[in-house]
């Protein structure tokens, strides 16, 4: 403990990605109580979103007898699913299991990378992931009602788009 200023304690958000990190909303101060204060209203403010989330949430998690097997098959554009284990303990459930494959070399049956490039559909967030961490396709007959109305959606956006062109 050799802080200049004697502020020995530090609370803050960490934030990273590939290429960068960092810290914001930076707490410091030499009062313990004061820093781990901070930190349980912190932690108990996420706890609170992350209940608010769940509320609306099924909790089921996906297995391998909802999908097929991969193979050695390119799946770019295919309803994929993602491993269960790879995923935080609160986000394992079939909202965040359940991705659209758009690309990667990790996508291709002769891709040479593994890298798998997808949106996640019940947030519309890009995401990637390793060819590893998919657990396979989803079948059509195990397709959630919160996934089949976001495709129909999807479709007659299409549909109307491709009328506006013309």
């Amino acid at each position: 403990m050799n802080a200049v200023d004697g502020k020995f304690y530090i609370a803050a958000n960490y934030e990273s990605n590939e290429l960068f990190e960092r810290y914001t909303d930076v707490v410091y101060s030499c009062d313990y109580v004061e820093v781990a204060s901070v930190f349980a209203q912190r932690l108990s403010e996420e706890i609170k979103r992350l209940q608010v989330g769940r509320n609306d949430l099924c909790m089921n998690i996906l297995n391998k007898n909802d999908c097929l097997p991969i193979g050695n098959e390119t799946f770019i554009g295919k309803i994929i699913v993602l491993k269960p284990e790879i995923l935080s303990p609160e986000y394992r459930n079939e909202h965040y299991q359940i991705m659209r494959c758009t690309g990667g070399n990790g996508a291709r049956a002769d891709g040479l990378g593994t890298s798998v490039f997808c949106i996640e559909l019940y947030t519309g967030e890009n995401m990637k992931y390793r060819r590893a961490s998919v657990l396979g396709i989803l079948k059509e007959d195990c397709y959630p009602a919160w996934l089949t109305d976001i495709l129909e959606n999807e479709k007659v956006k299409k549909k109307s788009h491709k009328e506006a062109e013309r």
